[in-house]
């Protein structure tokens, strides 16, 4: 499950500042499916359109969960949308920091994750 916390109050965080590019990598071998099957509103998985890639997510302090959707290229969350056709939905990927003055291999990893499918 992915969770998320929201600050109103960003003038008491301290956040971290890294030089380099954030890249989502996608398990094309993970758990796959067209949309309305076992994992496409699961938080974690990954919604692929034409239009654009959101990750499904949950805020970690609502009962009952709110499904949300992070816009991968944006950053930003907002409300869950139904994929009814023309995407793809992957439950399992890998994020990376990548830095483009250093070979691929130095790359950072930051997370990864992999939806459990019936749960």
């Amino acid at each position: 499950m992915v969770q998320f916390d929201e600050y109103e109050d960003a003038d008491t965080l301290s956040v971290l500042e890294y030089n380099g590019d954030l890249v989502w990598e996608i398990d094309q071998q993970g758990p796959f499916e067209p949309p309305i099957r076992d994992i496409f509103e699961m938080s974690g998985s990954i919604v692929v359109t034409k239009d654009a890639s959101y990750l499904n997510v949950i805020r970690s302090n609502s009962v009952p969960s709110t499904k949300l959707q992070l816009k991968i290229s944006e950053g930003f969350v907002g409300p869950y949308r139904e994929p009814m056709r023309d995407a793809a939905i992957f439950g399992s990927w890998k994020l990376f920091l990548e830095d483009a003055r250093r070979p691929i291999e130095n790359r950072t990893k930051i997370a990864e994750f992999c939806v459990k499918a019936g749960d």
